[in-house]
């Protein structure tokens, strides 16, 4: 026996998560129902009306569907359905968030920025970019990871590591086209 399941979660929006794991990510398929319904639109009955009159159809295109869904081994998922996930992974990324932030602030909220960090990459000190992203989390009503996480999630995201003048950092890209992929 192995035990597998699918869930069927529904809400109006996304939750932020805090898992940032391609396992995490690739279990996810988010479809998207926008349609907005006016009281226009309202049929009083039409819940019992599709019960009486398709309940039979509805059920054999299920058990049809489920039956592919079986033999693939997975859910099919649509250009649109990976779209939708890359959205919320990207609204969850609190770290690419907080880089972004980081960079739109004059001296990239960093007061000391030299004219040599002002180039490409923004090379900053690990304890002072951990101290700073728990200033942004905090302002942000978001909770803070630890160092190690932070710098793991970093590296994740293709931040470099770095040395300079015996002090260990990060190269903050500052285009962030390069942050965002």
């Amino acid at each position: 026996f192995k035990p597998t399941a699918a869930h069927v979660f529904a809400a109006n929006t996304l939750p932020v998560v805090s898992d940032s794991s391609d396992g995490f990510w690739r279990r996810w398929l988010v479809v998207d129902f926008n349609r907005i319904f006016t009281k226009a639109d309202a049929k009083p009955g039409l819940a019992e009306d599709i019960v009486a009159e398709e309940l039979g159809l509805i059920a054999s295109w299920l058990i049809d569907a489920a039956a592919v869904v079986w033999k693939r081994r997975h859910f099919a998922e649509t250009d649109t359905i990976a779209a939708q996930r890359r959205a919320w992974r990207g609204e969850s990324d609190t770290i690419r968030q907080f880089l972004l932030e980081l960079l739109e602030e004059p001296g990239y909220g960093f007061g000391n920025a030299t004219d040599e960090d002002r180039g490409d990459e923004l090379f900053v000190e690990n304890k002072v970019l951990y101290q700073r992203y728990q200033q942004w989390a905090m302002a942000s009503g978001l909770k803070t990871r630890s160092k190690t996480n932070l710098s793991r999630e970093l590296i994740r995201i293709g931040i470099p590591k770095a040395r300079k003048a015996n002090k260990r950092g990060f190269k903050i890209p500052t285009d962030t086209e390069r942050i965002m992929h």
